[in-house]
């Protein structure tokens, strides 16, 4: 629900049943054949609704991947994205260290 629809081209060798995924859908790839030990790495960067229907600061959006081999066997994983403005980080400044270092203006 907090998430713009993503056109398939968007997603790097992945889809949705059609050609967009809006919340809630599935998106699939094939990865083929993989021998033990093997890794493939598959990639989906979230785009956040924005303004009137943006979600509210503080909003939790989760993500669950899932995948299963032809015997149904399955891995899970998931993570979350917490909602919120970019605040620029403090500039390093030299006080950090100032217990371990001498200093001069």
């Amino acid at each position: 629900q907090q998430l713009a629809v993503l056109s398939n081209s968007a997603i790097p060798g992945g889809a949705c049943q059609g050609t967009s995924c809006s919340a809630g859908n599935t998106v699939t790839w094939l990865l083929g054949v993989m021998q033990p030990g093997e890794v493939r790495v598959v990639s989906l960067g979230p785009t956040i609704r924005s303004g009137a229907t943006a979600p509210a600061l503080g909003s939790v959006i989760p993500f669950k991947a899932r995948v299963l081999n032809e015997q149904l066997d399955q891995g899970v994983a998931d993570t979350s994205i917490l909602v919120g403005e970019w605040v620029e980080p403090p500039p390093m400044i030299d006080t950090l260290f100032a217990d371990r270092f001498e200093l001069t203006p």
